[in-house]
């Protein structure tokens, strides 16, 4: 869950002009430099890169097959 100062800097992030990829942890990494509370909890599952057209492919296909199973 994202605090809602986290949330607004997000915002703000993503009005920037950046080619590629936004990166969530940059927000959040400058928002730990500048004080505020992070807290990172272990999570289960797995990965799925989507950065790309093969892994977005491969995402969405196995999504498919779980979802069938």
């Amino acid at each position: 869950m994202l605090a809602y100062d986290v949330l607004r800097r997000t915002y703000e992030y993503c009005q920037l002009d950046v080619s590629g990829e936004y990166y969530l942890i940059s927000v959040v990494t400058q928002a730990a430099v500048e004080g505020a509370p992070v807290v990172a909890v272990p999570v289960t599952g797995e990965y799925l890169d989507c950065g790309n057209v093969h892994g977005w492919l491969w995402a969405n296909q196995l999504i498919v097959n779980r979802q069938a199973a």
